[in-house]
C-alpha cells in the first residue's frame, strides 16, 4: 500500500492491456491480482488520444463466448458493490438495470474468474455493437446478448446512460466507438 504523497505506478505485465488474463488464486496474496482491483491505468495511443482502463476481476456465473467476434471488446456490467468484479451478462449485474455498465472487456478470450482490464474512456477501434448501429449512434447497456450493447439512433431521446458513441456504421458486428463511461 502506498503512502501519501507517493502512489505506485501500475504495470501492465503483458505489455498490452488487451492481453491481460491474470489467474485468480485464493492461496496467494491478493488472490493473484498483480495490482489492486479497481486500479485505473491511463495511456495515450499513437494518435495522442487519452485512454482510461480499470483492472478488475472478470467473473461471470457461466462462461460467455462470441465466436463471431473473437478478440473484439464487448460491454460488461458491475457484479458487486466493490466495483471491482464484472460480468458480461446483464442479469448477473448488481441490478438488472441497463445503467450498470462497467466498461468494455478488452480481452474477449479472458478466463472466467481471472483479472483483466476494461476500457472506461477514450477511443476504441473495434467494439461489438448492436445491430443497426450507424455513425453517431449511442451505445447503451441492456443488449439482449451478453457482451453486446443496445443502440439509440442519433437524434432520439436517451433511455439510459450513454456507454459509447459510434464513430462509424456497423461492419460485421463491429464499429469504432468513443467510450464515455468515466471521465479522463
Amino acid at each position: 500500500m502506498s503512502t501519501f504523497p507517493f502512489t505506485p505506478t501500475p504495470e501492465v505485465f503483458t505489455g498490452n492491456v488487451a492481453t491481460v488474463n491474470d489467474p485468480f488464486n485464493a492461496n496467494v496474496f491478493n488472490n493473484g491480482a498483480r495490482m489492486a482491483p479497481g486500479t485505473r491505468v491511463y495511456q495515450t495511443d499513437s494518435s495522442g488520444r487519452l485512454l482510461k482502463y480499470r483492472y478488475v476481476r472478470y467473473n461471470p456465473t457461466a462462461a460467455v463466448t462470441l465466436t463471431a467476434n473473437t478478440n473484439v471488446p464487448g460491454v460488461v456490467y458491475w457484479k458487486d458493490n466493490t466495483f471491482t468484479v464484472v460480468t458480461p451478462t446483464l442479469s448477473e449485474g448488481i441490478t438488472t438495470g441497463k445503467n450498470q455498465v462497467a466498461g468494455y472487456l478488452l480481452n474477449a478470450n479472458a478466463t472466467a474468474g481471472n483479472f483483466v482490464f476494461i476500457q472506461v474512456a477514450g477511443y476504441l477501434a473495434n467494439a461489438v455493437v448492436a445491430a443497426g448501429t450507424a455513425i453517431d449512434g449511442v451505445q447503451i447497456g441492456g443488449g439482449a446478448t451478453p457482451l453486446i450493447s443496445a443502440v439509440i439512433v442519433s437524434g432520439v431521446a436517451l433511455t439510459a446512460r450513454p456507454v459509447a458513441v459510434s464513430l462509424a456504421a456497423i461492419s460485421g458486428n463491429q464499429a469504432p466507438v468513443l467510450v464515455c463511461i468515466e471521465d479522463v
